[in-house]
């Protein structure tokens, strides 16, 4: 009975050490810096500028060997009369949704040679507007349940303020809930002049605000000093409120 329990002990001992380990295989970056696990950027094209638009993603080996590491794609909600596809370790049609090719890291590199490809313009040479969503999920050859995503909004036909959601600028905080840090990814439209994170108790005071200096980047929010509790994140662009959203504080 003894040895019984001491042989579960070691299997739940096992588990737990991969489920520590999980995840932490891979790390994903784009030209803003680190990703989050399953983060969500957004890149905005003007029609005017090209028919196409390519997200260069880069994939980071966390451990001590080489690894052999492949992608797949999921189209989330994809604008019709639309086409996308990737290149990685070789260039797949846009109906191939799993690469076939795995891409070896070496420890402790990254390799940059992962671009994606979305095209809005149709058959008829017509723009199609809106925003497309698209996942794409990193994964270990020999473990394909360690892996790491992120979900790329591809944005065609802006002109101004007016045609975005908050999603479409800014991305919801991570962690969330937050400890010390809340880190937001963010891209503004040309016709923002100004634009600030706000975040607010419940009574409506204000107790940080972080300023949006560059056309898209990542801000990084110090919660430290603030209480345990809920609080609400505002953006701010050209000295207007255009959208909010909760946030949770945990210690």
């Amino acid at each position: 009975m003894k040895r019984k329990l001491l042989v579960l002990q070691l299997i739940v001992l096992l588990m737990t050490l991969s489920a520590v380990s999980f995840g932490q295989s891979l790390q994903l970056a784009d030209s803003s810096g680190v990703l989050a696990n399953g983060a969500e950027i957004t890149i905005l094209r003007n029609p005017m500028a090209s028919s196409e638009i390519p997200c260069v993603l880069f994939v980071k080996n966390l451990t001590n060997g080489d690894l052999e590491v492949n992608c797949a794609r999921t189209n989330l909600s994809v604008i019709p009369n639309t086409e996308n596809y990737f290149c990685w370790g070789a260039c797949y049609p846009p109906f191939v949704d799993t690469g076939s090719v795995y891409v070896n890291i070496q420890r402790g590199k990254w390799d940059s040679t992962f671009i994606a490809h979305y095209s809005y313009e149709n058959p008829t040479g017509v723009f199609n507007k809106g925003t497309s969503r698209i996942q794409y999920t990193f994964y270990e050859a020999s473990n394909i349940s360690n892996s790491v995503s992120v979900i790329v909004n591809f944005v065609c036909g802006y002109t101004g303020i007016e045609e975005y959601s908050m999603s479409k600028i800014l991305s919801a905080p991570y962690p969330n809930p937050v400890t010390t840090t809340a880190k937001f990814d963010y891209i503004l439209p040309p016709s923002v002049t100004s634009a600030s994170i706000s975040i607010r108790n419940l009574l409506g005071t204000e107790m940080r605000n972080v300023k949006l200096e560059q056309a898209s980047g990542k801000a990084i929010v110090n919660t430290s000093g603030l209480p345990a509790g809920l609080y609400v994140y505002y953006l701010v662009l050209n000295n207007k409120v255009t959208s909010s959203r909760k946030l949770v504080i945990n210690r």
